[in-house]
Order: C-alpha cells, then sequence, then structure tokens
C-alpha cells in the first residue's frame, strides 16, 4: 500500500509544481527524464530537487509523517488553499 500513496503523492506534487509553471522536464537520450525545479541551485543527483522531492515524500509516508519538507517544497499559495 505504501509504495502507491508514495506514486500518488508525488504525482500530486509534481501536479501543483506543473500548474504553477513550476517545473520542466530535462530529457536526454542517455538516462530517464528528470524533473528540474527553477531556481535550485544544484545540477547534481545527489542534491538536486528531484533527490529533496524523493526525500520529502519519503518523509510524508513513512510511519510517523513529517510533512514539514513537503510543505516547504511547495508555493506558498499550494500551502495557504490545503
Amino acid at each position: 500500500m505504501r509504495p502507491g500513496l508514495h506514486r500518488s503523492l508525488r504525482t500530486m506534487v509534481l501536479a501543483e509544481f506543473s500548474s504553477r509553471s513550476l517545473l520542466h522536464w530535462e530529457f536526454s537520450w542517455a538516462r530517464p527524464a528528470t524533473v528540474r525545479l527553477p531556481g535550485w541551485g544544484s545540477e547534481t543527483e545527489d542534491d538536486g530537487p528531484e533527490t529533496a522531492l524523493e526525500a520529502a515524500v519519503e518523509a510524508a509516508v513513512a510511519d510517523h509523517p513529517d510533512t514539514e519538507r513537503l510543505r516547504a517544497l511547495l508555493p506558498p499559495a499550494a500551502i495557504q488553499n490545503a
């Protein structure tokens, strides 16, 4: 059940970013498409936006959920409407 919840939550977060034009996809022949969030300084895999997003979603669906990181990633307007 948790993998399905993880996928669904990640999809909802990406949809929110997309609806606010806060992400774009980087396509490559050498690797899978990567989500890019504008304004993030790092382009490395270890500390890039995809890693931060995965960590935030993992924390949100953990046994003891922590949504602080996920809320920090979302735009302020999205938090107010939640």
